[in-house]
């Protein structure tokens, strides 16, 4: 049987329910991370049920197309103002400023990590700041999410 990667997401609360059990003034976007796992499960009906279930007592949920969420790969070119702060436009703009951006690295920038702070996101791109410096041909994969 094959094997096949299933993500799940860390179901946490609603900006709803922050502003109405904790303070009207939070928001998820500003106060929990995207938090994901990735489980290689056998392709087998019963197999990927007991996965589900299993995560779900986690507090995990399976998305197999999570709506609103863009994947894609920027190739640091060595030409941006600052290697420090990085600016990267989104493939497709996004429809409001409610997501979260994870960024991995590849190579030398494997080691590296990345604070994308909330106060650089646009609808048509966002801030990254690599815990060091990134070099032209650095490959980083970038995941968005919505938070809805």
């Amino acid at each position: 049987m094959a094997l096949i990667t299933r993500r799940y997401y860390l179901v946490g609360p609603t900006n709803a329910m922050l502003a109405r059990y904790v303070d009207p003034a939070s928001s998820v976007a500003a106060t929990f991370p995207t938090v994901t796992v990735d489980l290689s499960v056998d392709n087998d009906p019963s197999a990927l049920a007991t996965a589900d279930e299993y995560m779900a007592t986690l507090g995990y949920e399976f998305s197999a197309v999570a709506l609103g969420q863009q994947t894609f790969r920027y190739v640091v070119t060595g030409l941006e103002p600052s290697l420090l702060d990085l600016v990267i436009p989104f493939p497709v703009a996004r429809a409001d400023l409610n997501f979260n951006v994870r960024v991995s690295g590849g190579g030398l920038a494997d080691q590296l990590t990345f604070d994308c702070p909330i106060a650089g996101y646009a609808v048509n791109q966002f801030h990254c700041k690599p815990s060091g410096v990134v070099t032209a041909g650095d490959t980083l994969l970038i995941e968005v999410r919505d938070l809805t």
